[in-house]
């Protein structure tokens, strides 16, 4: 079902079958006044408009895959049986890919490789961090330009035929480059970023396919492949226990390639 323009109500969502895909490209207001009774629906492109869910979602999953751009969704009843994800869906069929990007008031966000990643959110007044080791040389004048004014971003991605959708891990003002590196065998550029980190709304999530799991001065932790949807201030339910998330370590290293997150109670 395409939606090329104008403002919808009443949606019969309850008409459509698993599966089902609907491409909203609007720039009204889209209200939908049905309950979703079964199947699944991917909404594929942003919406324009105010997005606004009155009834129960009762058993079916929503997967926002594009960004909604100047949208605001506003959901006033309770999510009875279904799944909905407002940033990404991290088991959606695609490549998970990750990037460092470096942003500065008055200039174009500069993507720069990173070969080794590491992150540490932390909850509340906690010092978040981010370091990253570039293996060239070749934006350390583009890099340096950012430096007064500028913060380093950590995101995460899911690559598929549509193309590339971007969430944002961590954001923290970028430091003076305290490294690089220019021999025969070796061209890096070491960066670092400190700074308080906004923790998130407070949603919470099942968490799975844990691959480690510890307790330690009387905190319980859990590592796993990143999941972007897991945020500071969270609370997570994990092998019937549920606990909030006080700090996040995330690792990322391009060789030999591996991702992984470290949640620990807050």
């Amino acid at each position: 079902m395409a939606i090329s323009s104008g403002a919808i109500a009443g949606l019969p969502l309850s008409s459509l079958s698993g599966g089902d895909e609907i491409v909203i490209t609007v720039s009204g207001a889209i209200i939908l006044d049905d309950s979703l009774v079964s199947g699944a629906i991917e909404v594929d492109h942003a919406a324009r408009g105010e997005l606004v869910t009155d009834e129960a979602i009762v058993a079916g999953t929503i997967h926002y895959i594009d960004y909604l751009i100047a949208a605001a969704i506003v959901a006033d009843d309770a999510v009875v049986a279904g799944s909905v994800s407002h940033l990404l869906p991290t088991d959606y069929p695609g490549q998970r890919v990750f990037r460092l990007r470096i942003t500065k008031a008055g200039l174009s966000d500069l993507i720069v490789p990173g070969s080794n990643i590491s992150a540490r959110a932390g909850r509340d007044d906690r010092q978040s961090s981010l370091t990253a080791t570039v293996p060239s040389l070749n934006q350390l004048d583009d890099i340096a330009s950012r430096v007064a004014g500028g913060r380093m971003c950590f995101d995460a991605g899911l690559k598929t035929a549509r193309g590339t959708t971007w969430v944002e891990l961590l954001n923290v003002p970028l430091g003076r480059i305290p490294r690089y590196d220019d021999g025969p065998n070796n061209k890096s550029i070491t960066l670092s970023g400190y700074g308080v980190q906004t923790i998130g709304a407070g949603k919470t999530v099942a968490v799975d396919k844990v691959q480690y799991r510890s307790y330690n001065d009387g905190k319980r932790s859990l590592r796993r492949s990143i999941d972007w949807n897991l945020c500071c201030g969270d609370t997570i339910i994990d092998n019937g226990e549920s606990w909030t998330i006080g700090e996040i370590a995330y690792a990322m290293q391009a060789e030999p390639p591996g991702e992984s997150m470290t949640v620990t109670e807050a």
